[in-house]
């Protein structure tokens, strides 16, 4: 869908999809009343393998760090979190969340960076 594409409601309603024109109101729509199933359909999935990564970006001329996690398997993000700072911190309060919603994976596949947890 255009809007998972980071295009506003407005503009995927006015782009043409396979000849289908909707309003940005019935987008709004299909996503408030099929999201939280997919939602669900993900969390009742508990993955065995995550894949784990940080990244920097710059909003509004502040550098706030995107941490993730991926199901390497079905291809969709889990979790995503902003962060003021890049800490050993960070990481753990967002693993916390990450296996409070989905449970502890048995394999956490990192690039090795900076913030990753060594047991």
């Amino acid at each position: 869908m255009r809007h998972a594409a980071g295009l506003s409601l407005r503009e995927a309603s006015a782009s043409e999809v396979e000849g289908l024109k909707r309003s940005h109101n019935a987008i709004w729509k299909w996503i408030q009343r099929f999201a939280p199933k997919l939602f669900e359909a993900d969390k009742a999935k508990k993955p065995k393998i995550i894949v784990l990564d940080e990244t920097s970006i710059n909003i509004g001329g502040e550098i706030v760090y995107l941490h993730a996690t991926i199901n390497p398997e079905s291809r969709r993000i889990l979790l995503l979190r902003l962060y003021p700072s890049r800490s050993t911190l960070s990481v753990y309060a967002f693993m916390m969340e990450f296996i409070k919603r989905y449970g502890r994976p048995k394999l956490v596949c990192t690039d090795g960076g900076h913030g990753t947890i060594k047991p």
